[in-house]
């Protein structure tokens, strides 16, 4: 349940601090979510604020988009340091990959 609540958090669903409890508000986050991604329209539909598969489906899609956009990003900056990758980068993206170093 963690997970979910921190996962509601970071996408800007959820207004609190996880619990671990699955309370009303992280179901009415839950609902914001799904509604935000057309799988439902109201909160008497089926399914609302539920932690379904298509939900389920959903949420993993964009955790696994951020792992794969943060580990593109890695391999980028260590081939920037190591000095093989220049002008294939734009250059907004090489300044701010020198800005975290």
């Amino acid at each position: 349940m963690r997970q979910l609540q921190e996962e509601l958090l970071k996408l800007g669903y959820l207004r609190i601090q996880p619990t671990a409890y699955f309370g009303e508000t992280t179901q009415h986050a839950l609902f914001k979510f799904q509604q935000s991604q057309g799988l439902v329209s109201s909160k008497e539909e089926t399914g609302a604020g539920v932690l379904g598969p298509r939900t389920r489906n959903i949420l993993n899609g964009i955790i696994t988009a951020r792992y794969e956009a943060k580990s593109l990003m890695a391999f980028e900056r260590e081939e920037l340091q190591a000095g093989r990758l220049s002008l294939m980068l734009p250059d907004e993206m090489l300044a701010s990959l020198r800005k975290e170093d």
